[in-house]
This record gives structure tokens, C-alpha cells and sequence, in this order.
């Protein structure tokens, strides 16, 4: 059995963002339940920040219906890629000013947390998809 690659990568996307949504969230609120230290909360808001960003990002590249452009169907995700990448830096220059309000360990790990569950999420899922198909004429036109 084959599905287009708009389905393939739809589900992508919508399981990219649910993960990119909920685990910054579930990290943010463990942090403030587990102590009442500024600079953790600061540190795990930011870059719960970030990860939602790249979240949004990448399944808005990936909701794209590469069916009408088939011949740039694979770079979807070297898209995606590419602006988390440019999210990562641009992030990381900002949180220069605001250091000594932020928790590094704490930065870090939710940071890494974030995007680790989120290429996982895409790669999984785009992985596990059965033989993908372009086609090449409109489903209406069938």
C-alpha cells in the first residue's frame, strides 16, 4: 500500500506540533512545581520558547502539499531543518543579554528535551510511512 506524500507528511506535521506544543508545557510546569527558584522558571520558559517556535516552524514546512511540486517533495524536511537551525541561533544570541536570569542546566536540558522529542516525532513518523507516491495530476482529476 502507497500514500502521497501529503498524507505522509501532514501526519508529520501534526504529530511534530502536538509533541512541539505539550512537552515544553509538561517541562515548564514541572520546573515551577519543583522549586521556586527565578532563574530555573526563566531558564525553562525560554527554551520552551524556542522549542514551540521550531515546533511551529517545522510543521508549518512540512503541512505544505508537496504533491503540486514533486520534484521539491523530499526537501520538506531539509527545510525544516534548516529553520530550526536559524530558530537555534537567533534564540541563542538573544538569551546573550538575559544570562544571569537563566538556569543554564535547566536551559539546556529542556532545550535538548524539546528538540530531541521533536526530530524524533518527524523522523519516526516520516520513517515509518508505507512506499510514498507523487502524483503527478490533481487527486480531482482522477
Amino acid at each position: 500500500m502507497s500514500e502521497r506524500f501529503t498524507t505522509v507528511y501532514r501526519r508529520a506535521a501534526k504529530r511534530t506540533l502536538t509533541v512541539g506544543l505539550i512537552l515544553p508545557v509538561l517541562i515548564t510546569a514541572g520546573c515551577f512545581a519543583a522549586t521556586n527558584d527565578s532563574t530555573v522558571h526563566t531558564g525553562a520558559m525560554a527554551a520552551g520558547g524556542l522549542v514551540v517556535i521550531m515546533a511551529i516552524i517545522s510543521a508549518a514546512m512540512l503541512w505544505i502539499d508537496w504533491s503540486k511540486r514533486p520534484l521539491l517533495a523530499q526537501s520538506g524536511v531539509l527545510l525544516s531543518f534548516g529553520a530550526k537551525i536559524v530558530v537555534m541561533v537567533v534564540g541563542i544570541l538573544l538569551m546573550g543579554p538575559i544570562k544571569d536570569q537563566i538556569s543554564p542546566p535547566v536551559f539546556f536540558l529542556t532545550f535538548a528535551t524539546g528538540l530531541i522529542a521533536l526530530y524524533a516525532a518527524e523522523i519516526v513518523t516520516l520513517a515509518r510511512a508505507k512506499t510514498m507516491v507523487v502524483e503527478t495530476q490533481p487527486p480531482d482529476m482522477r
